[in-house]
């Protein structure tokens, strides 16, 4: 995209100053390429798309020789698909550059460093880093190695749209470097008490967080076919739940220490808990198969209920 290069600019650490407005966490839609897959048999055929013309149900690449369906879209605006846009986002895009490949995200979006082995939020990514570059052929068989970040820059909000495509696994291959499907909520938090959890990975906290969410559009596909967002742009499958999330990492910084250590910890504990009680029943789900499916649906009934509820005026 010829404007988004126009009115790239040089970021000193990255640390820009954010509008006012309504966050984004995504991917640039107009500058950022997948590959999707069309699989069945002896049929394979893979081609490589603009983020913008991504669609739910698509088999994306993920790595490793990988597809996955896009299950859902945890953020999405493509303004040639609406007229109505979201409010003024506030959140910096930044591309980070390196040895023939690039990548435009949020500053929150996470990616996969190699010379730490995890994905992190873009914002901790530093020149001489080392990133993922995994390209995938017509025949399944994929090209991996190490890239060196040669740059870091800021750009404007994209003009083409963004989005961030959420994949069983919470993987992505954008611009053939291997990304997440989500962000980094806990990024700014700074709060000390809370400090020992940061070192969870943000990727597994994300993934587990999102479990309901991906049992029930596994096992009943029907409540997953389309898919509605608030005015932000936002999944209305996970727009409040990460609203109450949001609300109460802001609410922190304005605690005073006995209530953080008595009322927060805990509660944090709590919510570990569950991801971790989250993340053991999906892996038994998928080693002992679809048998258990009906399961999932048992379990993903209170979220579908809720979404219903909430999303009433709209349906």
């Amino acid at each position: 995209d010829d404007d988004d290069d126009d009115d790239e600019q040089e970021c000193c650490d990255c640390d820009t100053e954010e509008p006012e407005g309504t966050p984004a966490w995504c991917f640039s839609g107009s500058t950022s390429t997948v590959q999707v897959g069309t699989i069945g048999g002896d049929i394979d055929i893979v081609e490589t798309i603009l983020m913008k013309d991504l669609k739910l149900g698509q088999n994306v690449y993920v790595g490793n020789g990988q597809y996955e369906k896009v299950y859902s879209f945890g953020h999405y605006y493509n303004p040639t698909a609406t007229t109505k846009g979201p409010k003024k986002s506030n959140s910096s895009f930044i591309r980070v550059s390196s040895e023939g490949a690039f990548i435009d995200l949020t500053r929150n979006h996470m990616v996969w460093r190699m010379n730490t082995n995890s994905f992190v939020a873009a914002s901790e990514l530093k020149m001489g880093d080392t990133l993922l570059f995994d390209k995938n052929d017509n025949h399944r068989s994929n090209l991996s190695s190490s890239i060196r970040i040669t740059s870091i820059t800021s750009i404007p909000i994209p003009k083409g749209g963004y989005m961030a495509p959420f994949t069983p696994s919470g993987k992505i291959v954008v611009n053939g470097i291997m990304a997440s499907s989500f962000v980094d909520l806990f990024d700014d938090t700074t709060t000390k008490v809370l400090l020992p959890f940061k070192k969870l990975s943000p990727q597994w906290i994300a993934h587990a967080f999102e479990f309901p969410h991906r049992m029930i559009c596994s096992g009943a596909s029907l409540f997953c076919g389309t898919e509605t967002y608030d005015e932000n742009g936002i999944s209305n499958w996970v727009s409040k739940p990460l609203q109450l999330s949001q609300y109460w990492i802001s609410s922190l910084s304005s605690s005073k220490e006995w209530v953080l250590l008595f009322f927060h910890m805990p509660l944090f504990a709590i919510f570990v808990l569950t991801l971790s009680i989250f993340t053991i029943m999906e892996s038994s789900f998928l080693i002992f198969g679809s048998d258990h499916r009906t399961l999932m649906l048992l379990l993903g009934g209170t979220m579908m209920t809720y979404y219903y509820y909430t999303n009433k005026k709209s349906l």
